[in-house]
């Protein structure tokens, strides 16, 4: 059995205790230090019901008497003690020089809260000032001044279960400075947070460069309408409101009733709000773009294929259409008033044979019909051209008619000098 040395100093006089097993001292009172040394495997110990160590003073707000004191290999020192309703750990670096305490752990004894690096709040039951990092942690309320860093190994996650709560604040973002929810440093280096700025709520991005307060990127909900942005706060009347290129592999348009749309626009007089119909694998293929120019003198609507260069087609804000090349249709309608039917009214004034052919000998073309000049300097109109067309028929109708009736006047005419001419033969055989 190897001997334990127990060294007492009472009043200033040193006793020394030799025991072979175990020694039990029911009551010592020191005024002054006790140091015990247990070999390696042996315990201070104090049995339930039975007390162990025990001190009815305690540290106060100006002396400090730790119930346990340790110095450490470094020449740092920990207790564990009372100060004033509090009880815990209080740690003292070595090169302090005048009364006080660098790092606790304590207790609130009314309350039985936690506080560490700080006396806890009454409301909370963990409360730490400064970081703190945590692997599989389940807690009620945890209160965090500083940073809170928690790292769950590979297949874990940090929950919390409906009707339960989760991660809580009660501060948030605001426009001077920012206090996120949640923060989280990309391996690039960039920073993402989630919180809340004013009435706003999501994922603010920071670029790693900055060096001012503010956001580059964001994505944001407005709690007052449910309303979504990227890239920007979203209008009160739009539900995704995005700032930049949106890219989707099916787009549906869909209202149960009323009216569904799809509206792009733009607020400036030389904006133009565009659609492009490309292809390729690249998505660079120089397809087809739909786009409207809105100026003071234009608010045409253009087809084009090409990034660059003329539109195809044109539709005019007055109704007209313009297309640049062939087209080609199966049916065409279009609407006039007048037709040419005044040409078989009573009183029209058709023209005579001879005053048109003497128009063709020195003009060259119809009377009302556009010289091949003019057709191809100025184009023609469809519709007037098939009326002057139409006219035209129907004169020739009319010239027919009074043909036909002078054919048939001649033709009845050469019957009777036919007849005559018979009799004239049978006369004259007579002779």
């Amino acid at each position: 059995m190897k001997p334990i040395l127990l060294s007492v100093i009472i009043l200033g006089i040193t006793f020394r205790i030799k025991a072979q097993d175990e020694t039990v001292i029911k009551n010592v009172k020191l005024t002054g230090n006790i140091q015990i040394t247990t070999p390696g495997g042996s315990w201070l110990t104090g049995k339930t019901g039975t007390g162990g160590i025990t001190s009815n003073t305690q540290q106060s707000y100006v002396s400090y008497h730790p119930l346990i004191r340790q110095k450490t290999a470094g020449g740092h020192t920990i207790t564990l003690s009372g100060l004033g309703d509090y009880f815990g750990f209080l740690g003292y670096n070595k090169d302090r020089t005048e009364n006080g305490y660098d790092h606790s752990m304590m207790m609130n004894l009314n309350t039985g809260n936690i506080g560490i690096g700080k006396n806890p709040d009454n409301d909370t039951k963990l409360d730490v000032n400064g970081n703190v990092k945590a692997w599989n942690v389940r807690a009620g309320n945890i209160k965090v001044t500083g940073n809170m860093q928690i790292t769950t190994p590979g297949g874990s996650w940090l929950t919390g279960k409906t009707g339960t709560g989760g991660i809580t604040s009660n501060t948030q973002q605001s426009y001077v400075s920012y206090h996120p929810l949640i923060r989280q440093k990309t391996a690039g280096g960039h920073t993402i947070t989630l919180g809340g700025l004013g009435d706003y709520f999501g994922f603010l991005g920071y670029d790693k460069d900055r060096t001012e307060n503010g956001y580059d990127h964001s994505m944001m909900m407005n709690l007052n309408t449910g309303n979504i942005g990227i890239g920007k706060n979203p209008d009160n009347d739009t539900k995704l409101d995005v700032n930049g290129k949106l890219r989707i592999t099916n787009l549906e348009v869909y209202k149960f009733s009323g009216t569904s749309q799809l509206k792009l626009h733009t607020h400036q007089y030389s904006g133009v709000a565009k659609i492009e119909i490309t292809g390729g694998s690249a998505y660079n293929y120089s397809g087809w773009s739909i786009y409207h120019s809105y100026t003071n003198t234009n608010k045409d609507l253009y087809f084009r294929h090409g990034d660059s260069g003329d539109p195809n087609v044109v539709f005019a804000d007055n109704g007209n259409v313009a297309i640049y090349g062939k087209l080609e249709t199966k049916e065409i309608r279009i609407s006039l008033t007048p037709t040419a039917d005044f040409v078989f009214e009573n009183d029209y004034n058709l023209p005579t044979i001879e005053s048109i052919e003497d128009y063709i000998k020195e003009k060259k073309h119809l009377p009302e019909i556009a010289s091949a000049e003019e057709m191809e300097k100025k184009g023609i109109n469809i519709g007037t051209f098939q009326i002057q067309l139409l006219q035209k028929i129907e004169e020739l109708t009319l010239y027919t008619i009074s043909q036909e009736k002078k054919i048939k006047e001649l033709e009845s005419l050469n019957k009777k000098l036919l007849e005559l001419q018979s009799r004239l033969e049978k006369l004259e055989s007579k002779k």
